[in-house]
């Protein structure tokens, strides 16, 4: 992402921290047994602050615990990123940094004339309201729609 600060390895989005898996599957299970856990290296060449150092380890650190401590037929995302936005209440009590890129919404064109469908937007908030001008049949009418995401994933259909 375009926002993220420059990092070492480039922009690691928290859903990809969520779905590392510490025990591959290539491994045996006596390979296994000599893995004891996680770790979480943060490269600093690119990192001149506390606050900087903050917003790129939070709330990923919180994924990679919950990764340690999970077997992964417990694993959940959808449950995690559910439980977020308490973790990220706390951060802010505290005065935290934190990365905001899990909070973005994000759109896609995706027509289908099956359902009539033309956009799949997702936001993390579920309480989020959003105002949509489309551009229908006559290009120079807009008509203006307004969403309320009741799940975090809506679809926006032609009228």
């Amino acid at each position: 992402m375009e926002q993220e600060p420059e990092a070492i390895g480039g922009y690691l989005p928290l859903e990809r921290v969520y779905s590392y898996e510490p025990m591959p599957a290539s491994l045996t299970p006596e390979e296994q047994k000599y893995i004891k856990g996680v770790q979480a290296n943060l490269w600093t060449e690119y990192i001149p602050t506390f606050s900087h150092a903050q917003y790129m380890v939070l709330p990923r650190w919180a994924a990679l615990c919950e990764v340690q401590w999970s077997t992964p037929d417990k694993k959940n995302y959808e449950d995690f990123l559910s439980r977020l936005p308490r973790l990220i209440k706390w951060y802010d009590a505290e005065g935290y940094n934190y990365a905001k890129h899990v909070f973005n919404v994000t759109a896609e064109y995706n027509p289908n004339p099956a359902d009539g469908t033309l956009l799949d937007i997702r936001c993390l908030q579920s309480t989020m309201h959003l105002s949509i001008t489309l551009w229908m049949v006559l290009p120079f009418v807009p008509q203006e729609i307004v969403v309320s995401f009741l799940r975090r994933s809506i679809s926006v259909s032609q009228a």
